[in-house]
């Protein structure tokens, strides 16, 4: 009898080890890197109707695009382009348009980021949230 019960403890002990998790089996979470060049982004209840329509574009070689629609807030709205880059720690990304040969370089605080949602934030402006296309 003792000899079916340390069979049984040994059998379970081994089924657990045997299906435990791995460490090395469970898919590693999106970088930040990833996460922002999967898709486009559009903003979350736009506080204009005009910016409903706005993507923005972070390509993985570093370049930048603003893409504003056809439902234009100015009639000489135009897309716009430049390049971004994130810090070291993935908590800032910065961003610099370009256009007409002068730049612009603004560095917003990533928030949060997710699979569907990203968060900046520009003192003294407040934050505002993206929605992936």
């Amino acid at each position: 009898m003792k000899k079916f019960f340390f069979s049984l403890i040994l059998m379970t002990g081994l089924g657990l080890v045997m299906t435990s998790c791995n460490k090395d089996d469970d898919p590693d979470p999106a970088s930040t890197f990833d996460l922002l060049t999967d898709k486009c982004w559009k903003l979350e209840n736009a506080p204009d109707p005009c910016d409903a329509d706005d993507t923005q574009y972070f390509n993985a070689d570093g370049s930048y695009l603003l893409d504003v629609g056809s439902n234009l807030c100015d009639p000489e709205d135009e897309d716009s382009m430049g390049t971004w880059e994130l810090s070291s720690d993935n908590t800032t990304l910065s961003i610099t348009a370009e256009d007409g040969g002068f730049s612009v370089t603004i560095d917003f605080v990533i928030e949060s980021i997710s699979e569907n949602s990203l968060t900046l934030s520009l003192a003294p402006f407040g934050s505002v949230t993206y929605i992936k296309c």
